[in-house]
């Protein structure tokens, strides 16, 4: 699992490169979180009720929980305001995922309503003993989604995704009359919630409404098909955006120096694949969705070698194979993916299993073939398996090239502090070899932010000066806050890593 992120150290990667998906309680958040993937816990410096970072796809999406109603001090109306001011990371696209009432004249339980236009009313007029409500409109900048929605199927359901004008305010509606009332004034509503009208006040960015219909907001409501409504609004997102991308609602991802240290630190230092349900053709393609985040992983090392673009997909269609093994045949539980700066580690609590042993032309056979004639053999990578015949194995993939550079300079080029004499004022700082070309320093035990700050501006100075560096971090979240300090030095001279012992 990744570590914690801090929204600011991913702000660069981040900003108008991400959806923000926000939900009012725990049947809403769960739904999401199962259409989210590669995710870790987010630091958003705010009081949530749970804040995550994933993917949707290739997306990056930031997913806060919070309270319902404008009263409530984290309600998602004070959260979409919060990320949405400087100096947070700006989002490209905002979409409030759930379930709500629907119009039955319009609508039945669910169907799945998609809105870009709201009407809050959540302000009342009294007028001898007459109540009405006051309409403002509010249009997202996306205008029309109705061209994104057509065509658009619930998965696993009968219901009909919608498109309409959502009425908002703060009251929870069991009330026919009450509801009739609205609908009167109103008629072209095809639903109602309670949080739009406080979300979409003031708001820039573009947003939208995924609300999926639980009931009619009438007498006799009840909370037996909101988890299901909120379950078939959830599962909308991913179509919605690929329409939207298609419609040009919404751009392409950005794909840059900042969004791949970023999906590194998504996968994380190690996680863990747990043993796929059903069959084994159900088990190879669910193991088969797990080589692009190896790959993603693989990608940041840099062997040196001739067949460097296939390095990743070689090692990752092998390492997916031994863990799909584990599973077919060690009657595995689980399979454990762990990454340092010169190995990959693969474990299992299976029954003994050696690939090297592998032979014939099937795909465990054929894959451990490829990675043996490119990179074994050559002896970029070496292999090493330990275990016992009972229970579980340990799988390491060591590569040498790597492992010999880094520790070398990690002997004779560590960067320790001290006071330097060589600088004109003689001053306390970074002190190293002159003669070292690549330095390696060990952050690990660099705490306060003034230090971090003091540091970084020497770094900055070696860098000018044509020095590279390797720099040892203690954990993902030191890893990200190098990055974005030194985002303009990214590329081969500068390298950053959680450590590990050499």
């Amino acid at each position: 699992m990744a570590h914690p992120l801090d929204v600011m150290t991913a702000k660069e990667a981040l900003d108008t490169n991400y959806v923000l998906l926000l939900t009012t309680n725990s049947t809403e958040r769960d739904a999401v979180r199962e259409v989210i993937g590669q995710s870790a816990d987010l630091v958003v410096h705010r009081d949530t009720r749970g804040s995550k970072i994933g993917r949707l796809d290739d997306r990056f999406c930031i997913h806060l929980n919070g309270a319902a109603g404008a009263q409530e001090q984290n309600s998602i109306g004070s959260l979409t305001r919060w990320m949405t001011r400087a100096p947070m990371p700006v989002p490209q696209l905002i979409i409030v995922v759930g379930f709500a009432w629907g119009n039955p004249k319009h609508c039945r339980q669910g169907d799945v309503i998609v809105a870009s236009r709201i009407r809050d009313v959540n302000h009342v007029r009294v007028s001898n003993g007459i109540s009405e409500r006051r309409d403002t409109p509010r249009l997202s900048s996306l205008g029309s989604v109705e061209d994104c929605v057509a065509g658009l199927k619930i998965a696993e359901s009968e219901g009909r995704v919608l498109c309409g004008e959502l009425a908002s305010a703060e009251v929870y509606l069991s009330d026919t009359e009450a509801r009739d009332a609205i609908i009167r004034q109103f008629g072209d509503l095809v639903g109602g919630e309670m949080e739009a009208f406080d979300v979409v006040r003031e708001l820039d960015v573009p947003w939208l409404f995924v609300k999926g219909v639980s009931d009619d907001g009438g007498y006799g409501v009840d909370r037996l098909e909101q988890r299901s409504a909120a379950k078939n609004a959830a599962s909308l997102i991913l179509p919605l955006l690929g329409a939207m991308t298609v419609e040009g609602l919404i751009e392409q991802p950005r794909r840059d120096a900042s969004a791949e240290r970023l999906a590194d630190a998504l996968i994380g230092h190690s996680f863990r694949i747990g043993r796929p349900a059903g069959t084994r053709d159900a088990v190879v393609e669910a193991m088969n969705r797990e080589v692009p985040r190896i790959m993603q992983r693989l990608s940041g090392y840099a062997l040196g070698v001739e067949d460097q673009d296939l390095f990743a997909e070689v090692l990752a269609v092998a390492m997916v194979e031994v863990g799909q093994n584990a599973f077919l045949h060690g009657d595995a539980s689980y399979v454990d993916c762990s990454f340092n700066e010169t190995s990959v580690t693969l474990s299992d609590d299976g029954s003994f299993y050696d690939p090297a042993s592998l032979a014939g032309d099937r795909g465990g056979a054929t894959a451990w073939s490829d990675l043996d004639r490119r990179f074994l053999n050559a002896g970029d990578i070496a292999f090493k398996r330990r275990g016992s015949k009972a229970r579980g194995n340990n799988y390491r993939f060591t590569f040498t090239t790597i492992n010999a550079e880094i520790r070398e300079a990690k002997q004779k080029c560590s960067i320790s502090h001290g006071f330097n004499r060589s600088t004109p004022l003689a001053t306390f700082g970074l002190i190293f070899e002159p003669t070292c070309q690549t330095l390696y320093y060990d952050a690990s035990n660099t705490f306060s932010v003034s230090k971090r700050f003091s540091d970084n501006d020497e770094l900055i100075s070696l860098l000018n000066g044509g020095k590279s560096l390797i720099i040892a971090c203690r954990d993902e979240r030191q890893v990200q806050a190098f990055e974005m300090s030194l985002a303009a030095y990214a590329g081969p001279k500068l390298r950053i890593f959680v450590g590990s012992r050499l």
